[in-house]
């Protein structure tokens, strides 16, 4: 039986990482059954200034001899947060179920937010890497106002869980060393399917 090759690295390793840009979003619909998910071409949301992550957890240990036996960490994903400048009406409409109605929009008690893949760029010393999370919900969006007092300029807060994708437990992927330039320069294009 032969074994797998490790595929040539195309890239350096970055020393350093720092910034975000190339903000995408892409629409999710899950099948009844779930065992079937599709994604929309992922679309460029302008004026990020922050992403943050969290990664959620749940702890398993078995004591026996004792000893702690058995020790393990589950993987439940990510709690996080993006700070935009003023994100655009419909992609705010959408993510968080807001009705049009006439010249006014709508938030009401029984709106539903929408899950959406999140996929962005982080920077490098020697290349930025690109990251996609999946499955993502995002909560109503929490933002503020103030008197105006020199470069005084409002954000919006978007908190979201990233989940484990149902179909193939994928929480986050992201571009490596060995990314060929034709998938790197195509992440944007859209969701992969890895299962």
């Amino acid at each position: 039986m032969g074994s797998e090759q490790t595929p040539t690295p195309t890239r350096l390793e970055n020393t350093i990482t720092f910034g975000l840009e190339n903000v995408h979003f892409s629409k999710v619909t899950v099948a009844p059954n779930g065992t079937t998910i599709t994604y929309t071409t992922p679309e460029k949301l302008t004026g990020a200034v922050d992403l943050e992550l969290n990664p959620q957890s749940s702890e398993i240990k078995l004591k026996a001899d004792n000893i702690d036996y058995y020790v393990s960490e589950s993987n439940e994903g990510y709690t996080g947060k993006l700070t935009l400048y003023n994100p655009t009406e419909a992609f705010s409409e959408y993510i968080n179920g807001l009705e049009k109605k006439g010249e006014f929009t709508l938030e009401k008690s029984t709106a539903q937010s929408k899950p959406i893949a999140l996929l962005f760029q982080m920077e490098g010393d020697k290349h930025a890497t690109r990251f996609c999370l999946p499955q993502v919900s995002v909560k109503r969006p929490k933002f503020s106002t103030a008197t105006k007092d020199g470069a005084n300029v409002n954000k919006v807060e978007l908190e979201f869980t990233a989940s484990p994708r149902s179909t193939d437990k994928v929480v986050r992927y992201k571009t490596n060393v060995t990314t060929t330039d034709e998938v790197y320069n195509k992440f944007f294009e859209k969701v992969e399917q890895l299962s």
